[in-house]
């Protein structure tokens, strides 16, 4: 069965007013920002996400989110990246050590089966789904813009973890951006379709259990003979 978000015209259309030159941008004033608003997209989705809301609620100006974000989908993009930035941490992979991928792919594990496990995260990826047939377009491309910021740099960051490994000689992968697909496709299993549907969530003990098994499985594949 198909579901559609019913679309709030005053949330989607919503017009920012004409930018203005002023200070630099406070990251601290960013991050609340930021924070409010992925709370607001968890629970209510794009549709139902106004800057007006978000102004009241964080205690910043509309007219100092929009210097930041010229419109609700830079706001939603930036949305997007934070969270991938705080749960997988992008930057420090480039400084994961090679030669240790069974520690590594651990690590990197821990950190999706917490995004699995994330309220708001999950709530995001709930109403994205259900925006991928609405018939407004904005909507619809809200989907690609977070397949792009969100899926394709996990996937692309374990790519290139990978293929440092395989240069070392510390795994055996010729396509490594394939390599990471099939590490990463373990994890999306029937628990994460119940968490999804919000019927379970799994034990520390077996999630743990679950990622143990998961590399084993992939470094039995992967490993140099």
């Amino acid at each position: 069965m198909t579901t559609h978000t019913p679309t709030n015209p005053s949330a989607v259309t919503e017009a920012p007013p004409a930018p203005t030159r002023g200070r630099p941008r406070d990251p601290e004033r960013m991050r609340k920002v930021i924070a409010t608003a992925s709370a607001q997209f968890g629970t209510l989705g794009y549709a139902g996400t106004s800057i007006d809301a978000i102004s009241k609620l964080c205690g910043v100006s509309k007219v100092t989110i929009y210097k930041y974000f010229p419109s609700k989908k830079k706001l939603f993009e930036a949305y997007v990246t934070s969270r991938i930035d705080s749960l997988f941490e992008h930057d420090a992979m480039h400084g994961h050590d090679p030669y240790t991928p069974d520690a590594v792919l651990r690590q990197i594990a821990q950190k999706l089966i917490e995004l699995q496990h994330d309220e708001i995260a999950v709530g995001t990826y709930r109403s994205l789904i259900s925006m991928a047939n609405s018939p407004d377009p904005e909507l619809r491309e809200l989907c690609g813009i977070f397949y792009e910021l969100g899926p394709t740099r996990v996937v692309n960051t374990v790519a290139a973890y990978l293929a440092e490994a395989h240069a070392v000689r510390s795994l055996q992968i010729e396509d490594a951006y394939g390599a990471a697909d099939e590490f990463l496709a373990l994890f999306h299993n029937f628990q994460f379709i119940k968490i999804l549907l919000g019927l379970d969530h799994s034990s520390m003990a077996e999630n743990q259990a679950m990622i143990a098994r998961n590399v084993d499985i992939f470094m039995q594949r992967y490993q140099v003979r």
